[in-house]
């Protein structure tokens, strides 16, 4: 009896020692895929791969990774084989971001166990814009356009015309004619006072003869004074022979 205990406990043992060996390539082959898109601790945000335990792929297997931001690739398809880790930033921490993470594993083309996934990520922005307060236009003050005093034309003061005075001839000897010259002269001065001349100046010869000149007038006037004086002195003696 206790003989056929020993055996079915021998045999339990190996039952269960082949389990865990049936089990532990399981546990040493299981796949850790990790991708994250998050902000940092400066405010950023940053996509974060890191894929660990996966199988060591045979000669023409390959595990392969690729990423990309907002549509654009930031990771070509790239191989690799037990890990993968990298990050990247994502942007302006001012938007919303998505990120696509696609993890292929050789030992799981499906994707039933999970080894190979797609990550489609998203993130809110990680600071907040700040608008600066908006100061109104100033309008500049319109000055009103000033209009120059009109000055009225001045008329220039008319001055009537002044009649030239018109010498008349006032002396007539022997057929000439003297015309007095219009500007006078003072020509007296007695006890402080200036007598002006009138505006009838002496005559002046109008005469045709050449030869005689301005002395015209003065030759009749010295033969008038000689016979005057010739006729007193004829009269004298004339009184004196009667008195006798």
């Amino acid at each position: 009896m206790a003989r056929h205990r020993g055996v079915a406990f021998v045999l339990g043992g190996l039952l269960a020692l082949g389990a865990a060996l049936v089990a532990l390539p399981g546990l040493v082959s299981a796949h850790v895929p990790v991708a994250s898109l998050t902000c940092s601790v400066d405010q950023t945000p940053v996509l974060t791969i890191n894929l660990t335990l996966y199988s060591n792929p045979p000669s023409g297997k390959h595990n392969t990774v690729s990423a990309s931001i907002d549509s654009v690739s930031v990771l070509a398809t790239t191989n690799f084989n037990t890990s993968y880790s990298n990050t990247f930033g994502a942007g302006s921490p001012y938007t919303s971001h998505t990120a696509q993470v696609i993890v292929f594993a050789w030992d799981d083309p499906t994707g039933s166990h999970g080894w190979t996934k797609t990550f489609n990520l998203s993130t809110n922005s990680c600071r907040k814009q700040t608008t600066p307060p908006t100061t109104p236009p100033t309008t500049p003050p319109t000055t009103p356009p000033t209009t120059p005093p009109t000055t009225p034309p001045t008329t220039p003061p008319t001055t009537p015309p002044t009649d030239p005075v018109t010498a008349t001839p006032f002396e007539s000897f022997q057929g000439e004619t003297a015309t007095p010259d219009v500007t006078a002269t003072p020509f007296e001065s007695f006890q402080g006072e200036t007598a002006t001349p009138s505006s009838t100046p002496p005559p002046t010869g109008t005469s045709g003869d050449s030869s005689s000149g301005g002395s015209t007038p003065l030759f009749p006037l010295l033969i008038c004074l000689a016979f005057g004086g010739l006729g007193l002195a004829a009269a004298q003696l004339q009184r004196g022979k009667v008195r006798r």
